[in-house]
């Protein structure tokens, strides 16, 4: 069956470039034809929460910036897991929310408010 086929491609050439090209071209009117629309953002909401503690070491940050708002940022409502790192005089924590609560920015910025203060005074 292939032998035929190749056999009828090489005698009809002309039929063969006639189909390559009217193939081609309807590929290109097809591809500037569809509608294009905004491909929607599936992936997880993050809150990123990134705080600096001049001149002090990271294992202090660590305890006292960084674990505490870690766990309080855990506490809002759709928090599925964080990410947290210390570097010197500075904590970042990654929350990843599983669905967009309409108060993720402000219960975040209230627990965040709340566990700032406490943890740089001590």
């Amino acid at each position: 069956m292939q032998a035929k086929i190749i056999e009828w491609a090489v005698n009809n050439r002309f039929l063969v470039l006639l189909g390559t090209v009217a193939l081609t071209l309807g590929g290109g009117w097809a591809l500037v034809q569809t509608p294009v629309d905004a491909i929607p953002d599936l992936s997880d909401i993050q809150v990123i929460v990134m705080t600096e503690w001049p001149g002090q070491a990271p294992e202090l940050v660590e305890d006292q910036v960084t674990y505490p708002m870690s766990t309080e940022m855990l506490k809002v409502p759709g928090a599925r897991w964080a990410f947290t790192h210390s570097r010197w005089r500075i904590a970042s924590s990654a929350i990843w929310m599983s669905r967009r609560p309409s108060t993720t920015a402000a219960e975040v910025s209230t627990r965040v408010n709340w566990i700032l203060p406490a943890a740089m005074s001590r």
